[in-house]
């Protein structure tokens, strides 16, 4: 895990992840931008968790190792689940999906942000 020291370093990654992750979106690259996200979260979990994530790892197989407690899993599933769909399942996201990716994300960084204060 990362230093306590870092809360800022965590905000500025969480924000820099939102903003390109929210570029992509306005450019219509919502599979793009929503992997960008996944991503930034699975970073920020290797950085912070004290759960070491192996980069063969998938995402399912990081979600179900991983205890985030029920909001911050949530959040993490429905990134995954809609991340999958679009990048294995062949189904372009629409900006509802990058929407709803976002609000998860906004979720899962909440938890993080936290953990980068405690």
């Amino acid at each position: 895990a990362e230093p306590a020291a870092a809360p800022a370093a965590v905000q500025a990654r969480l924000v820099q992840a939102q903003e390109s992750a929210d570029e992509l979106a306005r450019r219509g690259y919502f599979s793009e931008a929503m992997h960008i996200l996944l991503l930034q979260s699975v970073e920020e979990m290797r950085r912070r968790l004290a759960v070491p994530i192996a980069a063969f790892l998938t995402s399912r197989e990081i979600l179900a190792r991983i205890g985030l407690g029920q909001a911050a899993g949530a959040a993490l599933a429905g990134i995954v689940g809609r991340v999958e769909v679009s990048w294995f399942g062949g189904q372009a996201p629409a900006a509802a999906d990058y929407a709803a990716c976002r609000r998860d994300f906004e979720v899962l960084a909440s938890r993080l942000r936290s953990e980068a204060a405690a």
